[in-house]
């Protein structure tokens, strides 16, 4: 089993699929009464494999797993002092961080991620530590540069607009959602805008919620074949609430229902 695991780890490009193999491997040596093996291993390819980080991380996630942060987190500011601008390095120190409660640390740490990645999920995550330590403001900025990023995906705009809900941004959470339906197409296009909707009517935001409904009604039925495809392909649950109908026509109708009957003794959004 140790050897498989161990080729497993070679064969493994990303830094993910290498910690996946952590885990399996700490227990192999474990149930072999050869704990220390492992960790010595460890040590021994982040000191002969400078070129990857793999080692390392992976040796800081044994740490972790044990309960030692603390060793977890110096293993891997050492070898971020090698490699300063690693984003693999800082997106663990980001959590390692954030798991010791020293929140201006994992803060620095996701500033410099951001430099060297900008991608939205970490843009997201920069705004979350900023808002924790009270600089709202700046939080408000790191958030407001994603509401006009470009080719976003559907599930990271809706992220991105739980998140603005969340910290009480409504009208920035609005304008996500507008947006993130403009890019609802294709077979499963109606699991997608119920959700949008359902999320519209737990806001209050009852016509724009009628606007998405209502195109579900509008929409032709699929082929027979679609609704099992949708099954095996879709990566948003078809599942509604307790006993409602999940046919798309069915559901969007009855929603519709609801939301005009809330709609007379809630706010309505334009």
């Amino acid at each position: 089993a140790l050897a498989q695991y161990w080729r497993c780890w070679e064969l493994s490009d990303s830094i993910n699929d290498k910690l996946a193999f952590v885990k399996p491997l700490s227990e192999a040596y474990y149930d072999l009464g050869r704990r220390g093996e492992f960790e010595e291993k460890l040590k021994q390819l982040s000191k002969s494999n400078t070129s990857s980080v793999g080692p390392v991380i992976a040796l800081a996630e044994l740490y972790r797993m044990e309960g030692d942060l603390p060793n977890a987190r110096f293993q891997l500011a050492r070898a971020l002092d090698r490699e300063r601008e690693n984003p693999d390095l800082l997106a663990q120190l980001v959590s390692i961080s954030a798991d010791l409660g020293d929140n201006q640390d994992a803060l620095t740490y996701q500033q410099r991620l951001v430099k060297v990645q900008p991608d939205p999920s970490h843009q997201r995550r920069l705004g979350e530590l900023l808002f924790d330590a009270g600089r709202e403001q700046e939080a408000i900025q790191a958030w407001t540069k994603l509401l006009h990023a470009k080719n976003q995906t559907l599930e990271a705009e809706v992220k991105l607009a739980t998140l603005l809900i969340r910290h009480g941004l409504p009208d920035e959470a609005l304008f996500v959602l507008d947006r993130a339906a403009e890019k609802i197409t294709g077979t499963d296009a109606h699991i997608a805008l119920y959700q949008l909707g359902v999320v519209l009517v737990s806001m209050n935001e009852f016509d724009r919620a009628r606007t998405h409904f209502q195109r579900i009604l509008e929409m032709s039925k699929p082929p027979k074949n679609a609704k099992q495809r949708a099954k095996t392909s879709t990566p948003y649950t078809t599942s509604g609430p307790p006993g409602m109908n999940t046919d798309k026509f069915q559901l969007a109708r009855n929603l519709l229902y609801r939301v005009q009957d809330q709609s007379f003794g809630g706010r309505s959004g334009q």
